[in-house]
């Protein structure tokens, strides 16, 4: 009988899922940070993590009717009040690498994703946080914005804004 090495890949593999996590776990931390001070500043969104399409996702969301739909009976009729902001979580807790993309709804219309890799070392850490950061405040910037141009269905921003 031989005895297995350390650079047997079945003794390898319980360090790299370990690896993986424990940077899922460090990632979810800082998003979840970002995310609760996103919904204390627009309250009607919800806290909404999970598996969904293949992929650990943990976001905001806001779904019904809210009353600024309420002046367009169309939207009313035959559209939900949806807006969101969804970070999809993938991990290389070998490689300390991180892939996010975000994934965004505002009052119906669905952006384009935007994405975001680096591996997970100090330098890393503090871009993955700016990219968070500014994925978020471009979403409560289209948000607010959409709210108060009557509630158009629009992807881009006024002109003139």
């Amino acid at each position: 009988m031989t005895r297995p090495t350390t650079t047997d890949p079945a003794l390898q593999a319980p360090g790299r899922v370990l690896a993986g996590f424990a940077l899922s776990d460090e990632v979810t931390e800082l998003l979840t940070g970002y995310l609760d001070d996103l919904v204390a500043t627009l309250p009607a969104l919800r806290l909404r993590r999970g598996f969904f399409g293949g992929a650990w996702r943990i976001g905001a969301h806001r779904e019904g009717f809210g009353p600024d739909a309420q002046a367009d009976a169309e939207a009313r009729e035959h559209r939900p009040h949806v807006s969101r902001i969804d970070f999809e979580l993938s991990v290389d807790g070998e490689r300390e690498r991180v892939d996010l993309t975000a994934r965004t709804t505002i009052r119906g219309r669905d952006r384009r994703p935007e994405r975001f890799a680096t591996r997970v070392d100090e330098t890393g850490r503090t871009a993955l946080s700016e990219w968070i950061e500014s994925q978020l405040l471009d979403f409560v910037d289209r948000y607010t914005t959409d709210r108060h141009i009557g509630n158009r269905h629009t992807t881009d921003r006024p002109k003139n804004a």
